[in-house]
């Protein structure tokens, strides 16, 4: 089993060939061309063929985790894990998974990618599926949400970089400090970690 770009590391293997497989969809042309004699799907979440799975994304590899383990332990297994979802975390695995896509594709279009890829990229299949949910839980389409962070994003990444040449002279700190001190990447940030997304601890967004 491989997830994401995992598939590329079974190709080299030789364990793809003859099979049908997917990877995320940045590198499935890729895949494509370096190994012809793997069947790359780049339109499905993730794909079983032989005994061999391989999923799209991170999040297609939930799908496929949640299929594998109906699968492989029974309905009454998987109805056990929406219990503990409910109990736990107030939600079900389903919506769970469809709040951990809706936050990765957010990330995407902050870091500019195109609507159709972040769709893709975070397992919704369509940009018509992404478009609806997006307006359901956030309010918003994803173009307009896209708008309105291109320009303080671009404009705030050239004042940091400018920030961050003069704040992290190797002259005035220690070794490694500065870029720690000067950029604050934040994993869980509405950005996703995006370089020069935070300064000083600052959303650069009101």
């Amino acid at each position: 089993m491989a997830i994401c770009t995992g598939s590329s590391v079974l190709s080299a293997a030789g364990v793809l060939a003859g099979r049908r497989a997917t990877t995320h969809w940045k590198h499935a042309r890729l895949l494509q061309r370096v190994h012809p004699d793997v069947q790359v799907r780049d339109d499905e979440l993730f794909v079983e063929d032989r005994g061999v799975y391989t999923s799209a994304g991170a999040s297609a590899g939930i799908d496929l985790a949640l299929a594998l383990l109906e699968q492989d332990h029974g309905p009454d297994l998987a109805r056990h894990l929406s219990r503990l979802f409910a109990s736990e975390l107030n939600t079900t695995p389903a919506k769970y998974v469809e709040r951990v896509r809706l936050d990765h594709a957010k990330t995407l279009l902050d870091r500019g990618c195109k609507i159709a890829q972040a769709a893709q990229a975070a397992g919704f299949g369509s940009a018509e599926t992404l478009r609806r949910l997006f307006v359901a839980r956030v309010g918003t389409s994803p173009s307009q949400y896209r708008s309105r962070f291109e320009i303080p994003l671009r404009t705030r990444t050239h004042s940091s970089a400018r920030r961050l040449r003069s704040c992290c002279d190797p002259g005035s700190l220690p070794a490694g400090a500065g870029m720690s001190r000067c950029v604050g990447l934040l994993s869980g940030s509405p950005l996703g970690g995006h370089p020069l997304t935070y300064e000083n601890g600052i959303s650069p967004f009101p």
